[in-house]
């Protein structure tokens, strides 16, 4: 039976291009959490304006 690589296993083990990844993938969920969580901020305060005038 033939066994299949899978495409990191033919690229080979490569830690510090993981890590750099890594670091950019978390920081990537942070930034857009972080957008995310302004976004309703911004809107509700643009909400509340428009019910006081």
């Amino acid at each position: 039976m033939r066994q299949y690589l899978t495409f990191s296993a033919t690229i080979g083990t490569d830690h510090p291009a993981m890590k750099t990844l890594a670091v950019m993938s978390i920081l990537a969920l942070l930034t857009m959490g972080g957008a995310a969580i302004s976004d309703q901020l911004l809107i509700s305060n643009r909400q509340a304006a428009q019910i006081v005038n």
